[in-house]
């Protein structure tokens, strides 16, 4: 054994130096790395979905034409499943700040879209004005998904 070697196997625990660790590159909050909601974001996306399936449900009329009376498609149960979920998820994330709730936003804000342009396409519903005020607060929420993702701001890891 060495000199080198033989010192450091001597040393006590006190005297060996830390090793210096440099934590803004850590996973913070967000579970994704160094980046969180800013509390308005949070907001935004927290109270936004329900306010818009609030909305939602108010403005749209029963539906007429003839696929009125028709069960809805296996498909549309489930996207509609999915928009739910992802709502809730929205929702829990954006309630802890984690950056993760603007993704699970776009997804559902992309969901609600794709059945929002399928239903007069279908026949289920008619071309109104109640129709352009769903999609416009369907792609408000995409829009502000996209802008907490990109402004998701770098935090400290305590």
């Amino acid at each position: 054994m060495d000199n080198q070697r033989a010192h450091l196997l001597t040393r006590s625990p006190d005297s060996i130096p830390a090793i210096p660790v440099r934590r803004d590159h850590a996973v913070g909050n967000s579970g994704l790395p160094g980046r969180a909601l800013s509390r308005a974001y949070a907001a935004m996306l927290a109270l936004g979905w329900p306010v818009v399936v609030a909305i939602g449900v108010l403005i749209e009329p029963d539906a007429d034409g003839p696929a009125a009376e028709a069960t809805a498609p296996l498909a549309v149960e489930v996207a509609s499943f999915v928009v739910f979920v992802a709502i809730v998820a929205t929702i829990t994330t954006a309630v802890r700040r984690r950056r993760s709730a603007a993704l699970w936003s776009a997804g559902a804000g992309s969901v609600a879209l794709a059945l929002a342009l399928s239903c007069p396409a279908s026949g289920h519903h008619a071309y109104a004005p109640w129709w352009y005020a769903e999609l416009a607060m369907v792609a408000g929420m995409l829009w502000v998904s996209a802008a907490a993702w990109r402004h998701g701001r770098t935090v400290a890891v305590r």
